[in-house]
């Protein structure tokens, strides 16, 4: 079973096809959203603690994105936040079967979009670390994931783009740039990080990636 992620990730594969769940994000399609904001918006301060509240009580993720958002002036307890997901699933040795590894894309895409929300815009250079430890932990999932339908390495191709957005962002200079590109493609035993040399059409262009925006832009085998 080992290797198994990196022979799968070179497949051609329809990608137009993909991720069908994965396009319904943090709400139901059918909200309108602008005027779910305006009703918010209205809302006394007290209701909304309240609902917030009742919410972080039920649900982890709303509870996990309040207490980043305590820690949120500090950037190194924020990332510390992230980076100990990334710790779990470096050290997790459970098998991922096929039938699995879609959810496995799913919980590898929420991070990096929640980083590129909620770090690289306020710390650049955090993002930047965030994201290139992500990158760097894709031997440890390809070897132990049945990654056929290349869902996971599709996940790397975009942090490999948020890599790129948040190098420009923290200044860093070409020669820079072209040094540690040059560090992660030597290390690229999977294929997944193939988008790091890529030009400007492989960057994100918002803080939420959207799947048909990147489908349009990544290379073809």
């Amino acid at each position: 079973m080992a290797g198994m992620g990196a022979r799968a990730i070179q497949q051609p594969r329809d990608w137009s096809i993909q991720f069908g769940d994965a396009q319904i994000t943090s709400m139901d399609d059918t909200v309108d959203k602008g005027e779910l904001s305006m009703f918010l918006g209205g809302l006394p301060s007290n209701v909304l603690v309240q609902i917030l509240v009742d919410l972080a009580e039920d649900h982890q993720p709303v509870r996990a994105r309040l207490q980043r958002l305590q820690v949120g002036r500090d950037p190194e307890a924020l990332t510390a936040r992230f980076a100990e997901r990334l710790r779990r699933w470096q050290e997790d040795d459970r098998y991922v079967r096929l039938e699995e590894a879609g959810e496995l894309c799913r919980e590898l895409r929420v991070w990096l979009d929640e980083v590129g929300r909620e770090v690289l815009p306020q710390y650049p250079k955090y993002a930047l670390a965030q994201f290139e430890a992500f990158i760097q932990i894709d031997g440890a999932l390809l070897e132990r994931v049945d990654d056929s339908g290349g869902d996971v390495g599709f996940a790397f191709e975009l942090a490999c783009g948020w890599w790129r957005r948040a190098a420009l962002a923290s200044g860093i200079d070409d020669q820079e740039m072209a040094s540690r590109v040059a560090m992660l493609l030597a290390n690229d035993n999977y294929c997944a990080r193939r988008t790091l040399a890529g030009g400007e059409s492989n960057l994100p262009k918002d803080q939420s990636l959207g799947v048909n925006e990147w489908q349009a832009t990544r290379p073809r085998d």
